[in-house]
């Protein structure tokens, strides 16, 4: 082994080798996975993937996040016969004459073991494919992205301009050397000789790896597209017995290499799995098995006897380990084997939950049956609550049934099934077909069914020129038939044996299509909208414009970066628009709201994060950031930059966890890390005066959180073996007390809460669908004057029962309310627009029908602006004007927003109007009436600026006054009736002085003067009310509850304690306090913390 990282040349830049039929690797669009945290298995062929994360770093422009990251490529191992007797290398035999044929088994070639790549890292390769004469019919080019998958590109080549391209037929949007997002991979040679190789976005910036020279070049390090250079180690290091081990520093807090990793290995040799004949020239081989974090904790890894990995250990002290099958791929693969995943298992440091992948069965006993088609595409997913059982279907479907709408399952514990249908869209070498989904059918257990169906692209449009002389990998009958762009989706409500009505649809096109420059972007929209189903009306339009030049830096109109600098939403009169411009390096300049209100963003460390924004009021606010590690050190608020101050600051620990954080008033949160299994976390926050408050936090093995503590009091949680909370106890002290217990929650086989247990050995219920899945006593039918697609029945600890329905948008439909029986009897419906705003409601009182019906009815725009409310209670309120009359659905005018969303009118029953202004940061600074009987006062708001301002006072309000008439720009010297001023705030923005007047005071009287502080937790720790010079002083305890409250007066004897907070339950209630000088008062709590007795005495 030549280098920790050799994995990453062998993918970046060289196809592997496949002897059998190719495996499945990576995530390939529109595939199949069982997820976990750092792993997943295609449910497909149980292929196991590992992608751990070890360093990342952001980038600038439009390239992604680059790192590096450790994988797992499951090995194949392939028998071959040898045609020239007993031994592969020879002609002979060992006697001079010929052997028999000699059978051996070989391993493919890929890295054995886990391994260090980079995330930025593609290959090519090559699949050729012949006719029937052995003439070469394509060469099956494909590209290997980062995770892994091949994606093939398609044999007729697009030409625009200059460029010509081949499109990947897997609808990823992949094309020569180019990903979906325009970030091209480039390789450079000198001779034969790798010499570079960069990620580059359509800006120039790039991570460029470098190499050593020679016949076998080492990547020796990546320089960043912010300058910052990520070692890769010591080029041509070998591990060996005596130092197996070699530290990396990578850029971390404060430094270019403080951030080490420790990469271990140990010398296995691996053969030939079980059944297969000998392998007779594998030799022992160096594999990672260790990778070490600055904290002391590493992920560890085994293997069994053929190279596929069979544990993982967590640096939170977990594990997941694995079982396989050995198996051939789907679809044949002759003599070769690789490791089907069968069994996975995860082990939080105290009980192991499995995943059983030959039942399909999770670790809660709930099993999930997958169906693909020969093409590995997943066409049927039923859900069952418990095992698999026995799945029946109509005998009309036959033998070789295809799952449809004509072809459901049904079984005795199906919760539901998802069929998918496909449309092809190409085909690799080997004949397998790619395919793009055409439509979702869920079928639920009561019979219900929805749709929702996908239009793409279709074959190449006009523009593009067809070159007739390529030759496709079918004979030509499948050359790419889409892009994979999503034209339309429309979503059909549930209805019972078949899909309901359209509900909405979704109508999108793209850049490409609009301008055949954008070929390569393929995923920019031009525009989408948004329709109502039953009627088609347009309810909701997006339009974007790219790359104009008056919003790029280094526009000179031929260049096509994909920037977005125009955004237009909406229809009509209401459309507002936004703009954004780019610097020459692609990162935001400046920012425009609809009003024209522009944010300027500066940057720092070779323009890669922000170093100011100043906004459309000239008000700055800085940033600090590690240059190494990329993370936020500061940030200094317009506040702090006129005082001189520091502002917030941030500090980390070497694992890049925040430690630290430092407020400009002297306050402090501190967080300190035990990595030792089990995981804890010390964070203490200061409240100088009063105690700090400190919480610690355990974490199991897998990194959730089992305990919370603080001040002695504990609370603890456990999950079930999908993560999911199986029990909370009440916060609770080391000694019994009355609010001790502990909740339990269940759930069924779709995740979803079937019971909670209280801690009075009560239970809330859920029963969905009216399938009882754990014993629910409250399992209804579909009841109320309409089907809905799906219903909850719950019911709360005393028998009460609701009915609650929801159509295929996950929409509440209705709420079946409890009558005096305890039965779900009063109904209210709703009916909503495209948009899924509220339109209707229906409140019937009792059945639907019923007489007293109260219907609430409201419209909007096409930006979902209310522009009309009907309720029983207030009448009509137009969000808008009239004209001073009552509102109606006629005269009530769309002009009650501004570009920005708010609220500038708004009509009342009475045709009383409201009138609203703001400021450019979109704050209040005017509320006047017009059409007034009663002549309402206005009421005015005055903001600090930088030029106007107590000390601290930028951006906080400064006064609020009324007064007839309109709102002048800053509060009059008289005439105002009510006045409220601000007079000076404290360094985290807090009022600490302020003043006040109302009526007759404010003509003649003296305003009432009061002052705040505070504590450093933000609690007030004093207050002078203004009135008598009374200043009451709070104390708090370490939990930050309330304990004393002390009264002082201006000549008058030594302070009073008005409250004392003797004690809290442990859930935070107060639970014995005095008031003045002699009334106790005591309160009881149960274990569902609920007050149960109150009692007060004066002895």
């Amino acid at each position: 082994m030549k280098n920790i990282l050799l994995f990453s040349i062998l993918l970046a830049f060289t196809a592997l080798p496949s002897l059998g039929q190719e495996l499945q690797q990576g995530y390939v669009p529109y595939g199949s996975f069982d997820f976990g945290t750092i792993d997943s298995v295609n449910l497909q062929n149980r292929n196991l993937s590992i992608n751990i994360p070890i360093v990342t770093y952001k980038q600038k422009g439009s390239l992604p996040d680059f790192g590096l990251k450790l994988m797992f490529w499951a090995p194949q191992w392939t028998t071959i016969s040898s045609p020239y007797g007993c031994d592969p290398g020879s002609t002979t035999g060992s006697s001079g004459g010929s052997c028999s044929e000699y059978t051996y088994t070989v391993w493919d070639g890929t890295v054995m073991g886990m391994s260090v790549t980079a995330n930025n890292v593609v290959s090519f390769g090559e699949t050729p494919s012949y006719d029937s004469q052995g003439n070469l019919m394509a060469n099956g080019e494909y590209y290997t992205d980062p995770s892994g998958a091949n994606h093939y590109l398609s044999q007729n080549m697009f030409s625009f301009g200059n460029n010509r391209v081949n499109v990947a037929i897997d609808g990823s949007g992949w094309t020569d050397w180019i990903d979906p997002n325009g970030i091209a991979y480039v390789s450079s040679y000198t001779g034969t000789s790798l010499t570079g190789y960069t990620e580059t976005d359509l800006y120039g910036n790039s991570v460029a790896t470098d190499f050593t020279s020679g016949e076998f070049p080492i990547p020796t390090g990546w320089t960043d597209s912010t300058g910052r250079f990520i070692s890769n180690g010591t080029p041509g290091w070998e591990p060996t017995t005596s130092a197996p081990c070699l530290t990396v520093g990578y850029p971390g807090v404060g430094a270019a290499d403080a951030y080490p990793v420790s990469y271990c290995f140990s010398q296995q040799t691996f053969t030939q799995p079980p059944g297969m004949p000998t392998a007779p020239y594998i030799s022992a081989s160096w594999v990672l098995t260790s990778v070490g974090l600055p904290n002391n904790q590493a992920y560890t890894f085994t293997y069994g006897q053929s190279a596929e990995l069979k544990s993982i250990g967590l640096p939170t002290g977990g594990s997941v380990s694995y079982t396989y099958m050995w198996t051939s791929p789907p679809g044949g693969g002759g003599g070769t084997l690789y490791p089907a995943v069968t069994t996975r298992t995860e082990f939080d440091g105290s009980k192991s939950q499995t995943w059983n992948y030959n039942t399909g069965q999770d670790p809660n006993g709930n099993a999930t049956n997958h169906v693909f088609d020969g093409n590995g595409y997943e066409v049927e997913t039923d859900y069952f609550n418990g095992p698999v059982t026995p799945i029946s279907r109509p005998a009309s479907c036959g033998t070789g049934w295809i799952p449809s709408l004509t072809c459901l399952p049904s079984a005795e514990n199906l919760l539901k099934s998802v069929i998918t249908t496909y449309q092809p869209n190409g085909v690799t070498p080997s004949g397998t077909g790619y395919e793009l989904p055409q439509s979702k059918i869920t079928v639920l257990n009561n019979g219900m069914i929805s749709e929702t169906v996908y239009t793409y692209d279709t074959t190449v449009p006009g523009p593009y020129n067809w070159d007739s002389t390529i030759y496709f990998w079918d004979g030509g009958q499948y050359p790419v038939l889409s892009f994979g762009s999503l034209l339309q989706q429309d979503d059909y409500d549930f209805g019972l044996g078949a899909p309901g009505p359209l509900l909405r649809t979704t109508t999108m096109s793209y850049q490409w299509q609009n301008n055949i420059n954008y070929l390569l972007l393929r995923s920019l929209p031009f525009s989408s909208r948004v329709a109502d189903g039953p009627t088609g009306t347009l309810k909701a339009q997006t339009k974007y414009l790219y790359d104009e030049p008056s919003y790029l830096a280094n526009a000179n109109g031929t260049q096509f970066f994909g920037k977005p600098t125009t955004v237009t939403s909406g229809l009509g009169a209401n459309a507002v628009t936004t703009h954004t411009s780019y610097r020459v390096d692609g990162m935001i300049g400046e920012t425009f709201d609809a009003k024209g209100c522009g944010t300027q963003i500066f940057y720092q460390y070779n323009n890669s994060v922000p170093y100011q924004t100043i906004n459309c009021l000239s008000e700055i606010t800085q940033y600090g950031y590690d240059q190494y590690s990329g993370l936020p050190t500061s940030v200094q608020t317009p506040n702090d930059l006129a005082a001189g101050r520091l502002g917030t600051q941030y500090s980390y620990t070497p694992m890049k966890d925040l430690q630290s954080i430092t407020y400009p008033d002297g306050g402090s949160v501190s967080a300190s890390y035990s990595y030792q299994s089990p995981l804890s976390v010390t964070v203490t926050t200061q409240a100088s005066p009063d105690p700090p408050n400190t919480t610690s936090t355990v974490y199991n093995g897998l990194g959730r959180p089992t305990s919370t503590s603080s001040a002695g009091i504990t609370s603890e949680t456990t999950y079930d073996g999908l993560g999911k909370v199986a029990t909370v106890t009440n916060p609770h002290l080391s000694t019994p007390s009355p609010t001790d217990g502990i909740t339990y929650k269940y759930y069924d086989g779709l995740g979803q809460l079937v019971q909670q247990v209280q801690a009075d050995n009560t239970s809330l219920w859920w029963c969905y669908n009216g399938v009882r899945t754990n014993d629910q006593p409250n399992c209804h039918g579909q009841i109320g004057s309409s089907l809905a697609g799906s219903w909850i029945d719950s019911a709360d600890e005393t028998g009460r029962n609701w009915h609650k329905g929801f159509d295929a948008l996950g929409r509440l439909r209705k709420v079946l309310e409890p009558n005096a029986a305890n039965a779900p009897a009063l109904e209210t419906d709703y009916q909503y627009d495209a948009l899924g705003n509220l339109l209707r409601v229906d409140q019937w009182g009792g059945a639907a029908g019923a007489t007293g019906d109260r219907v609430r009815t409201f419209s909007y725009d096409s930006l979902s602006h209310l522009l009309l409310a009907t309720n029983p209670e207030s009448g009509s309120i137009c969000y808008g004007t009239t004209g001073g009359v009552a509102p109606t659905s006629s005269n009530c005018h769309q002009n009650g927003y501004d570009l920005n969303g708010n609220l500038v009118y708004k009509t009342d029953a009475r045709g009383v109007q409201a009138s609203m202004t703001y400021d450019s940061l979109n704050r209040l600074i005017s509320k006047t009436y017009q059409y007034d009987p009663q002549n309402t006062l206005s009421s005015c708001f005055q903001y600090g600026s930088t030029t106007a301002a107590p000390s601290n006072g930028i951006d906080h309000l400064l006064q609020e006054w009324t007064i007839a008439g309109s709102c002048a720009g800053s509060a009059p010297a008289s005439g105002y009736r009510t006045s409220h001023s601000f007079l000076s705030f404290d360094a985290m923005g807090r009022a600490t002085g302020e003043e006040q007047c109302h009526l007759a005071n404010c003509v003649s009287g003296t305003p009432y003067s009061s002052t705040m502080s505070y504590n450093l937790l933000g609690s007030q720790h004093t207050y002078t009310n203004g009135v008598q010079s009374l200043t009451l002083t709070n104390g708090y305890d370490a939990m930050g509850h309330l304990q004393t409250v002390n009264g002082s007066q201006v000549n008058t004897i030594p302070t009073t304690t008005l409250y004392f907070g003797r004690s809290y339950s442990p859930a935070g209630a107060t639970q014995d306090l005095s008031l003045g000088s002699g009334i106790n008062v005591t309160f009881g709590y149960d274990s569902r913390l609920r007050l149960t007795n109150q009692m007060a005495t004066n002895p």
